[in-house]
């Protein structure tokens, strides 16, 4: 699906702020598609940011990944962990540098919601089959991504989220009203930009419209569909964890979501909770 935003919501989402691919990743990303990608390329373009590459060995070695602390190299994370994980883990690090700072402590809670959104729904996508799980992963980082932009740009962004939380509207209609464009919007640029699947940036963009969250978009692909309703669970599994109340738009979104997936709620919490397990071992 070719989407198409409003000439005037696209300039004043740019203006608010869409960083650029940066170009480690661009050229990640084209050696990851090719038919044989060169394991070898990879390392050398992740070492090319010396705290890039300790930040993806250290994690490679953490216990996630069933590391014991041993590899020295970008190659050997690469062998252990996989190509797609590793450019999972550097565009979640360059997406979270990607922004500036702004309000730095409302920041930090975003970018710790967001990863943990990521995780969950990549455990929501691989435990139900509903979604592919590096795809899923990708959607929960950027599907907020553009919140980012938006902290950074208005000091009362926060109080915006509360008053539409507080009056029940839908957050990207209260901030369409206020600020000429919303953080999907944003965030669907930022997903295009950063060369990721036409799927993925498809639901950026349309997770909060009421009819792709029933499912009941014809011009929306499968792909979107699946992803939209993978991090409403995730989102909604996050927010409880947390022990945060719970919007009403949230609330309705997850309980739609199990009905598009054909899901139960104990059926999730059993997954979570078996992905958590997995994550600990």
């Amino acid at each position: 699906m070719d989407t198409l935003l409003p000439a005037e919501a696209e300039r004043i989402a740019v203006s608010i702020g869409i960083p650029p691919c940066p170009t480690v990743l661009t050229k990640l990303v084209q050696e990851a598609r090719a038919d044989e990608p060169d394991l070898s390329r990879i390392a050398r373009l992740v070492e090319t940011d010396v705290g890039l590459a300790a930040t993806v060995i250290k994690l490679a070695n953490g216990v996630i990944y069933g590391g014991t602390g041993e590899l020295v190299s970008i190659r050997h994370a690469l062998l252990r962990i996989g190509v797609q994980n590793v450019i999972q883990l550097v565009t979640s690090l360059l997406l979270k540098q990607a922004f500036p700072a702004g309000n730095a402590e409302g920041m930090e809670r975003f970018w710790t919601s967001s990863a943990r959104i990521a995780e969950l729904s990549a455990v929501i996508a691989a435990g139900t089959g509903a979604a592919d799980r590096e795809l899923a992963y990708s959607y929960g980082l950027f599907r907020h991504c553009g919140t980012a932009a938006m902290l950074a740009r208005f000091p009362d962004y926060e109080r915006t989220v509360m008053a539409a939380a507080k009056i029940g509207r839908r957050l990207t209609d209260v901030e369409q009203v206020r600020y000429g464009a919303n953080h999907a919007q944003i965030g669907y640029l930022t997903a295009q930009q950063w060369l990721l699947p036409a799927a993925l940036a498809d639901a950026v963009l349309h997770h909060h419209g009421p009819d792709a969250q029933r499912g009941r978009r014809s011009d929306l692909k499968e792909d979107s569909m699946r992803l939209i309703a993978v991090g409403a669970l995730a989102e909604r599994a996050q927010v409880l964890d947390a022990g945060d109340p719970l919007p009403a738009e949230m609330e309705s979104a997850a309980s739609l979501a199990l009905l598009q997936l054909g899901l139960k709620e104990a059926e999730i919490a059993k997954i979570a909770c078996a992905g958590e397990l997995t994550l600990a071992a």
